[in-house]
C-alpha cells in the first residue's frame, strides 16, 4: 500500500519553478504603480492584523474604548496632562464597569465576537 502526500490527494501540487516567475510573464517585468500600491496596502493591513495579535486582550480593550470616543492613542498622547489624564479617568471607569457586568469570570476582557 502506498501513501500519497496530502498535497497531491486534495490535487494541490508544489509550484515548479517556471510557475514562480512573474505571473505578468516578461513583457510585464517592471511594477506599475497600482500594484505598488496594492503590495503596500497588503503588507499595511497584515502589519495592522500582526500589531493587533500582539496586544493584550485588555490593551485591545482600551483601544476599543478609544476608538468608541473616536480617539487614538496618538491624539490621546499628544493632549494637554490634564485633560489626558481626565479621559484616562473615563477609560478607567468603563473597564470597571465592564469587569462589574461580567462579575469576574475567566476570560471577560476577550471579545468573543472577534
Amino acid at each position: 500500500m502506498q501513501i500519497s502526500s496530502a498535497g497531491s490527494y486534495y490535487g494541490l501540487t508544489s509550484p515548479s519553478p517556471a510557475s514562480n516567475s512573474n505571473p505578468a510573464g516578461a513583457a510585464g517585468s517592471g511594477a506599475t504603480g497600482s500594484n505598488s500600491a496594492s503590495a503596500s496596502q497588503d503588507n499595511s493591513v497584515v502589519q495592522d492584523f500582526l500589531n493587533y495579535a500582539k496586544e493584550s486582550p485588555a490593551d485591545r480593550l482600551r483601544d476599543s474604548i478609544l476608538k468608541s470616543m473616536g480617539m487614538t492613542q496618538e491624539q490621546l498622547d499628544k493632549m494637554p496632562p490634564a485633560q489626558r489624564q481626565a479621559i484616562e479617568k473615563k477609560i478607567e471607569d468603563i473597564i470597571k464597569q465592564k469587569l462589574q457586568q461580567n462579575g469576574g469570570q475567566p476570560g471577560q476582557l476577550v471579545n468573543a465576537s472577534a
